[in-house]
């Protein structure tokens, strides 16, 4: 799934939890890491 930011609509209900803390948002903190993770065969699964 790809996020583009300037289509994303923050409800005021998320914009609420961000502010209040608790997570962190990040944008390709790991993409590397994904991405091969995401590629790697599945058990029980024939492809990708």
């Amino acid at each position: 799934m790809v996020l583009f930011p300037n289509e994303i609509r923050v409800r005021r209900s998320l914009a609420k939890r961000l502010r209040n803390g608790g997570f962190t948002v990040t944008a390709n903190h790991a993409f590397d890491a994904v991405t091969a993770a995401c590629a790697a065969p599945r058990e029980g699964q024939p492809g990708t």
